[in-house]
Formats: C-alpha cells, sequence, structure tokens
C-alpha cells in the first residue's frame, strides 16, 4: 500500500473536521526495538525494549528446562530453514524505521532464529511497496529464485487491488494536494502525521471531498472495485499454482487484509460533506476477504486472519488521531505494535497453538 500522503493533505485546511476513531494498545512504539513479547501465550502486540529479545522467546518447563516454541513442528531439530515472505508494503514494512529488521516477516524470522538457534534460518523478504496481485505473478516469472525448495512462504497480497481506484479519484478531483512521488517514496518516520506547516484552499477542498464523496458512492467506482477483486480471483491461484510448482513441499500462508480505517469517519459540522472511511474500508476489504477464504481453503493452504483481530484490538494501525490538538494520519500501514500482532498470528498458525 503506497502512495497515501495524498491522504494526509486531504483534509488539512478544515479544522472543524470531526474525527472519530478506535483507540487500543500497540499504537506509539516507535522508540522500541524490533521483537515479540516473552508472553507465551503469541497473543500480545506490544514490542519488546531491547534488541537482545528479538524473536519469540523459549517457553519455559515448570524446572527451568527451555523448549522451543517450535518443538512440536516439523521444523523443531532441523538443520535449517527456509522461508520466503512475498507481497506489498505491508509485508515490506512500509513506513517503519528499520523495515529490515522490524517488519513481521523479518519478526518471524528472528522468532524461528531465536528459538531454533541450532537451525540456520535463510530468509528472503521480496515485498514491494504498491505490489498488486498482477504484480507478483510478473516476479515470481522474473526473479523470486529463492522461493525454489522454500520451506515456509508468507504471502500478503490484494490490498492495491483495491486502493489504487481510491488514490486515483483523489488525484483526479485534487491533483495540486497529491505530491510528486517516486519508486523510493516512503513516509516520514514521524508517525503522528502532523502536517500544520501545509495550506490548502479550503473552498477548493470541500468542492473536492464533496466530489470524492460521490465518486465512491458511484456505480463506476464499485464497479471498479469489484475489478480490483475479479482481478484477485483470477491472480491467486495462479499465483499459488506456482509456488506450489516451485516449492512442492512448502507451507504456504496467506493472509487476509485487515480494514485500515475502520472506526473512522470523517465529517465537517453545519457543511453538508461527510465521508465515511469506516464504511468504505469495511465494505471492500470485507468483500476482498471473502475471497481470499474461499481460495486459500480450496487450494489447501493455511490462513492468516488479521482482519477481526486488528477491528477487536485496535490502535495496529498509523491511522489515527485527535482534535484537541489537531493532529491526524491516515496511513493505511501497521504500526510496530501491528507488526509484532501479524507475527504474532503467523507463529499461531505455524505452531497451532
Amino acid at each position: 500500500m503506497k502512495r497515501i500522503k495524498a491522504l494526509f493533505l486531504l483534509f488539512a485546511a478544515v479544522l472543524t473536521l470531526t474525527f472519530t476513531a478506535c483507540a487500543g494498545e500497540g499504537g506509539d512504539l516507535s522508540s522500541a526495538e524490533s521483537g515479540i513479547t516473552s508472553d507465551t501465550s503469541l497473543e500480545t502486540e506490544s514490542i519488546t525494549q531491547s534488541e537482545s529479545s528479538k524473536g519469540q522467546p523459549d517457553k519455559e518447563t515448570s524446572g527451568g528446562e527451555a523448549v522451543s516454541v517450535f518443538a512440536n513442528t516439523k521444523y523443531y531439530g532441523r538443520d535449517s530453514v527456509k522461508y520466503v515472505a512475498l507481497g506489498d508494503s505491508i509485508a515490506r514494512g512500509y513506513g517503519l524505521k528499520d523495515p529490515v529488521g522490524r517488519s513481521y516477516p523479518a519478526l518471524i524470522a528472528n522468532a524461528f532464529r531465536k528459538s531454533l538457534p541450532d537451525t540456520e534460518v535463510d530468509f528472503t523478504n521480496y515485498a514491494v511497496d504498491g505490489m498488486t496481485t498482477q504484480g507478483l505473478i510478473e516476479l515470481l516469472a522474473t526473479n523470486a529464485d529463492k522461493v525454489d525448495g522454500a520451506d515456509i512462504i508468507t504471502v500478503c497480497i490484494g490490498a492495491n487491488n483495491l486502493l489504487g481506484t481510491f488514490l486515483s479519484i483523489v488525484e483526479e478531483y485534487y491533483p495540486d494536494i497529491v505530491p510528486a512521488r517516486g519508486e523510493g517514496d516512503s513516509l516520514s518516520e514521524d508517525k503522528s502525521g502532523d502536517i500544520s506547516g501545509e495550506t490548502v484552499d479550503s473552498a477548493a477542498l470541500i468542492d473536492a471531498i464533496r466530489a470524492i464523496e460521490a465518486r465512491v458512492e458511484s456505480e463506476e467506482f464499485s464497479a471498479a472495485m469489484q475489478a480490483g477483486i475479479e482481478k484477485l480471483n483470477k491472480d491467486l491461484p495462479q499465483i499459488l499454482h506456482t509456488l506450489k510448482s516451485r516449492a512442492p513441499d512448502a507451507e504456504i500462508y496467506i493472509t487476509t487484509v485487515y480494514s485500515p480505517y475502520h472506526g473512522i469517519n470523517l465529517s465537517m459540522p453545519y457543511i453538508d460533506v461527510s465521508l465515511d472511511m469506516s464504511a468504505l474500508s469495511d465494505k471492500w476489504v470485507s468483500a476482498l476477504n471473502t475471497e481470499i477464504r474461499r481460495i486459500v481453503a480450496e487450494q489447501g493452504c493455511i490462513l492468516v486472519d488479521p482482519y477481526g483481530h486488528f477491528e477487536e484490538k485496535g490502535g495496529l494501525v498509523n491511522a489515527g488521531g485527535t482534535l484537541m490538538p489537531f493532529n491526524y494520519s491516515f496511513d493505511p500501514h501497521p504500526n510496530l505494535g501491528g507488526h509484532a500482532a501479524l507475527a504474532n498470528l503467523h507463529i499461531k498458525a505455524i505452531t497451532g497453538k
């Protein structure tokens, strides 16, 4: 998921904005070192404070003897484990200060290294910002040599099949508000979303929001979003067929997409303008996830489902804000707590716990 800075600027000039969002634990973790907490239930999203605690630590028996988290999996006692991550900007760790070390695939790899110290962990992350299902097909056709013979493959794909449609509408109605972008663009390390220094023409902004609101409620928009879902229906089985042929013994884990704007509603009091980001996000992400779940079941892969978990916990995505002081961010990517949650959900799936 990329190109979201447009959303930072879109509502900057209107201080009468009403912002309602779900709050939760795990949102402000920018100063923490990466790693998964030692909670043996694997259900916490907090990040440990020291570099030495990276990864999911071993459990301990009542007698103090360490027992690997992966003791009852086929990976325990092996000389090596080959893990490949595929996907979009979520899997790459877009917006994190250290995506190489703090993205959820990196945390999973660290968990293996910590719990299986005598096992060589060969980890490669092929995730690319903005990648769609079609882009992943092309990547597998031209690159990703490490997929061959992999033991574990995690796939996070599909969100950009939908997001590009929405952002193209933003650009159409208010192009001056969208900054120039390049392949190397990323968010500021400041996750506050504070853009108080920006200036935007308020009247034009209101007109743009009204136009965007009308477009996202149109049959044309619905058709475009449905086309993105149909594209996933066509592409995801092909992706899985390729992965199975290149890594026939691999366990393949597919994630659903969380709803990044769940609980967020933008409105301007006394002005007939409202953009219900929550309803828009929940509707289309849910439709996409229905197809992901069906395909995963048909293909005999393993589902990792963060959708409900992210809604229940809250605070795992950068999107959020306050009115006093006026400060907000519409970045849909996971924060550090969100990446830890994704890692823990994967580890639960791998261990069956």
